[in-house]
């Protein structure tokens, strides 16, 4: 297995919008966006408080290698749900997708992400959330496949 080199804490640059901290404030998360936003049309509140935190993620790091594409297919999944590009996500996936990001968007979660591995927590949740939607994330990365051969 391997690891990462040892070190105290991990230095989380700040994000536009002011999403992820260094300095031990909580992330941005989901709880800072209503309903009404995410119904809202053009609205990327949401996708690109995500997108900012996979910004900060280190490719040096083995935790946040690991992440990094999961949380990237999911990004992508609810992108193209809220935009009604991809209806067939259900109700209990797209929660349970949401709860995983909200974890993940938190810097002070049960690993602090600033901690040494502090994404191990994080990856276990998104992971879960994942395999327990595994076959409607499959057929959302078939459908992303069959709309890129449309040149959609």
């Amino acid at each position: 297995m391997m690891t990462d080199k040892p070190s105290k804490s991990r230095t989380l640059k700040r994000s536009p919008g002011g999403g992820i901290d260094s300095g031990g404030e909580p992330g941005g998360n989901l709880r800072h966006i209503t309903t009404g936003e995410l119904r809202r049309a053009g609205n990327t509140r949401l996708t690109e408080m995500i997108a900012a935190k996979l910004h900060t993620l280190d490719d040096k790091a083995f935790m946040d290698r690991q992440v990094r594409p999961k949380v990237r297919v999911l990004l992508e999944l609810l992108r193209d749900t809220l935009a009604g590009r991809y209806p067939h996500l259900s109700v209990a996936a797209f929660a349970e997708i949401l709860l995983a990001m909200d974890y993940f968007l938190e810097v002070r979660d049960e690993i602090p992400d600033t901690q040494d591995r502090g994404l191990e927590d994080d990856y276990r949740r998104i992971t879960a959330a994942w395999d327990r939607h595994d076959r409607e994330i499959a057929g959302y990365q078939g459908w992303r496949i069959l709309a890129a051969a449309r040149g959609e």
